[in-house]
């Protein structure tokens, strides 16, 4: 007798079976004819593990290892002795006062100024004013009337009918005027008619000079080549000093009805004032000039001792 081994079970039988008692004890206990006996344990087959599931662990743990590191990076790296970055910039970290020099930079403010008070002029002609001073570095030009006279942004003034009007200039809270009169040429005639006057007043000085020896010396310096006119004085208003025209007198445009304080420097002694025609304007014993009739012009003198100076009072 010799074991055979089933091929369909693997078990080990006797050679004198025809065919394997376990296999067809397995199929009568399947087909319910028979209880299965105990002798034989068929083994279970075990189940080949997944490697699916510890992959997705894995991933997961370093997708949230990534994310940790991106967000707490820093922290983490201050736990294992690292040095946690200073989250303030380096330009914050040492705050420097600057020393309080607003008062030592601002610049200096000078009076605002202009380089003419008073100009004269034909209609079509340009002349430039130039202001200095003041507490900005933007001026402001304003004409009173436009239709006598414009100007531009750089003091650049234009006539443009006969008329007068005053041409100010602003800086900050300050200002500065220049009164400009617009005349054709024909007005200069009428200035070099003022001169009989002149005449007049150095006969006058002649027979006061015969009576007194002491103003001798002082009316032989006077009248050297300009006869009565002084040279050195200056005619002052309170817009500052009148510039002359081409006839050599002080010129100043005032208001009908409008007062104006003269004086005079450069000069010594007592200022005697006086008016060619005070229906057109008149001047107190103070210098106090008033224009009486528009659209004309006079002359007012002042004497100082020997020596007189002119003014062209235009009124408006």
């Amino acid at each position: 007798m010799s074991l055979i081994k089933c091929k369909k079970c693997g078990e080990m039988f006797s050679d004198s079976y025809k065919t394997c008692p376990f296999c067809a004890e397995d199929e009568e206990y399947y087909n319910g004819k028979v209880k299965k006996r105990g002798h034989r344990q068929v083994e279970k087959k075990k189940k080949t593990p997944s490697v699916i599931g510890p992959v997705l662990v894995l991933v997961l743990v370093l997708l949230a290892a990534v994310l940790v590191w991106t967000f707490a990076g820093d922290t983490i790296k201050g736990w294992f002795g690292g040095k946690e970055p200073d989250s303030t910039p380096d330009n914050q970290q040492q705050v420097v006062t600057p020393p309080d020099n607003d008062k030592d930079d601002q610049p200096e403010t000078t009076e605002l100024k202009l380089d003419h008070l008073t100009l004269i002029m034909a209609p079509g002609a340009t002349e430039k004013l130039t202001a200095t001073g003041g507490s900005g570095e933007t001026y402001q030009w304003i004409t009173s009337d436009s239709g006598v006279l414009k100007v531009s942004d750089d003091g650049t003034v234009t006539a443009m009918t006969e008329g007068s009007a005053v041409v100010t200039v602003t800086c900050g809270e300050e200002s500065a005027a220049c009164a400009v009169t617009v005349k054709e040429n024909a007005d200069s005639n009428t200035n070099t008619n003022t001169n009989t006057n002149t005449n007049t007043n150095t006969n006058t000085n002649t027979n006061t000079n015969t009576n007194t020896n002491t103003n001798t010396n002082t009316n032989t310096n006077t009248n050297t080549g300009t006869g009565t006119t002084l040279k050195d004085a200056t005619v002052k208003t309170i817009y500052g000093s009148l510039s002359k025209n081409p006839s050599g007198q002080f010129d100043l445009t005032v208001g009908s009805g409008e007062s104006i304080d003269l004086t005079v420097e450069g000069v010594s002694g007592t200022v005697t004032w006086s008016s060619k025609d005070s229906s057109i304007a008149t001047v107190s014993n103070s210098g106090t000039v008033k224009g009486v009739s528009g659209g004309k012009s006079t002359v007012i003198t002042a004497k100082v001792g020997s020596g007189t100076v002119e003014i062209l009072i235009r009124v408006n």
